[in-house]
C-alpha cells in the first residue's frame, strides 16, 4: 500500500494544528468550522437539505387548496423549500469559489465573486429566517388539524401538515443538540482530547 500524498493530512491532524495556531476559543471555533465545512459530511449535508427541499416544493405544490385550517401551510412549503434551494446552491458555488481561491491561488477575482456570493448567502439567510418564523406560526398555531375530514374548516391535508410540523420541530430539536456539544465543549476543554498539545 502507497502512503498518502505529502500534502494529506487527517481531520483530526488539522484541527489540532488550527488549536495550537489559534490565539483564543473563538478564533479556534472559526478555524475548525471552516475545516469542517470542508469535509464530506458537509458535502452529504448539502445532499440532504437539497432533498429536504425538493420535497417541500412538491408537497406543496400537490397540497395547494387542501388545507382549509390554514391557507398559508402550502405556500409556506413552496416558498421555503425555493429559499433553501437557492441557500443550498448559493453556499456550494461559496465553497467552490473558495477552493479554487485557495488551491489554484486565483486570489484577486475569486475573492471579490466568494464575498458577493457570501453576502448574498447572509441576506437570502435573513430572508428565510423570516419566512421560517412565519411557518412556525401557521402551522403550530392550528396543532393537530383535522385530516380525514375533508369537509371540516379545520381540515388539512397530513402529509403536507405533518411534513411542515416535523420539519421545523426537527431544526429545533438540531439547534438544541448543537448548542448543548458547543457548550459542553467550551465548558469541558477535556471533552476535546483529539486538540490537546503533547
Amino acid at each position: 500500500m502507497s502512503p498518502p500524498p505529502e500534502h494529506y493530512v487527517s481531520l483530526c491532524e488539522e484541527i489540532k494544528e488550527a488549536h495550537e495556531m489559534s490565539s483564543g476559543k473563538w478564533v479556534f471555533f472559526k478555524k475548525s468550522s471552516s475545516i469542517l465545512s470542508e469535509t464530506i459530511c458537509a458535502t452529504t449535508l448539502i445532499l440532504v437539505m437539497l432533498s429536504i427541499h425538493l420535497c417541500m416544493i412538491v408537497v406543496g405544490m400537490q397540497a395547494v387548496g387542501h388545507c382549509s385550517a390554514e391557507k398559508l401551510i402550502p405556500i409556506w412549503m413552496i416558498v421555503g423549500g425555493l429559499l433553501g434551494l437557492v441557500i443550498d446552491i448559493m453556499w456550494t458555488v461559496n465553497r467552490i469559489v473558495d477552493y479554487r481561491c485557495t488551491y489554484l491561488r486565483d486570489e484577486d477575482d475569486n475573492y471579490i465573486r466568494s464575498c458577493k456570493c457570501f453576502v448574498l448567502c447572509i441576506v437570502w439567510f435573513f430572508l428565510a429566517l423570516g419566512w421560517f418564523i412565519a411557518g412556525n406560526v401557521w402551522v403550530y398555531r392550528i396543532y393537530a388539524p383535522q385530516t380525514s375530514d375533508v369537509e371540516s374548516s379545520f381540515y388539512c391535508e397530513a402529509l403536507v401538515y405533518y411534513l411542515a410540523f416535523w420539519i421545523i420541530t426537527v431544526f429545533y430539536i438540531c439547534v438544541c443538540l448543537t448548542l448543548i456539544v458547543c457548550t459542553f465543549n467550551c465548558a469541558y476543554p477535556g471533552f476535546t482530547k483529539c486538540f490537546s498539545k503533547k
